[in-house]
């Protein structure tokens, strides 16, 4: 009998004998990411320090608050870019943006919005879930979702009818996005005083993993990765990441 059809009972009894998956360095990662075969463009992956739920920022406290008082979810989402396009035309210079494009850009630079970041590389995934020292006494979790459907492009979907959560590889419109392998699952916006559903659980999302990383592992991983070339400097190319690449390589980054 194949896995799809299961009984539901069958299949929440084998769920509960598998182990949790986790890993304790940058080895196991990469022999997970073989045995379970997560590959392909399908396949992407995020690293996060806290168990979040996997609901773009916008979706989350405080953000889920303030969006009640507006008509919908997408008059708050407006608002929010129409504040970043205003201010942030001195650094960004002249070159027009599309609606998609302009939240590619703001959600790099943590504006909250309908999109939630994931890249294709695991071992960049990693460096997100422990690159943060203050929150190394709680583990870190590492997700891996395999898509039924992916584009290239979201040009031709309007904002405000996109019925399914999507994952879209954007153009390198930025040096973020090409140094972080960075695409985005978009999701669709709830009805008015709806909340989103997680990632895990959406429609065309055909599997999905989750990898725990224990808090007693976390600076070890970071020490791996810096050996690896993986670091702030190369992650987040710029100033901002040059300057936190020397505070951690001088001190904070090794803190206990």
């Amino acid at each position: 009998m194949q896995a799809a059809e299961l009984t539901p009972s069958i299949a929440a009894a084998r769920m509960r004998k598998e182990k949790p998956l986790e890993i304790r360095d940058a080895v196991d990662l990469l022999k997970l990411v073989e045995k379970h075969e997560l590959e392909g463009e399908p396949v992407v992956f995020r690293g996060q320090s806290h168990d979040w739920p996997l609901v773009p920022e916008i979706g989350r406290l405080p953000f889920l608050v303030q969006g009640q008082g507006y008509h919908d979810w997408y008059s708050f989402e407006d608002h929010l870019l129409d504040k970043f396009r205003k201010y942030s035309y001195p650094y960004l210079g002249t070159r027009s943006h599309s609606d998609w494009e302009w939240l590619y850009i703001a959600r790099h630079y943590g504006l909250p919005t309908r999109l939630l970041d994931w890249t294709t590389n695991p071992l960049k995934a990693l460096f997100f879930a422990v690159a943060n020292f203050r929150h190394d006494k709680q583990d870190s979790v590492l997700w891996a979702i395999e898509m039924k459907a992916w584009h290239e492009s979201l040009e031709r979907q309007d904002r405000r009818t996109l019925r399914d959560m999507t994952l879209v590889y954007p153009s390198h419109i930025n040096e973020r996005i090409v140094a972080q392998n960075a695409c985005f699952t978009a999701f669709p916006l709830p009805r008015k005083g709806g909340q989103f559903k997680p990632a895990q659980q959406e429609r065309l999302v055909r599997r999905s993993l989750k990898i725990r990383i224990p808090a007693g592992v976390r600076r070890k991983l970071r020490i791996q990765l810096a050996g690896l070339g993986f670091s702030h400097r190369t992650i987040f190319p710029g100033l901002d990441g040059v300057v936190a690449s020397i505070r951690q390589h001088f001190g904070e980054g090794w803190l206990e």
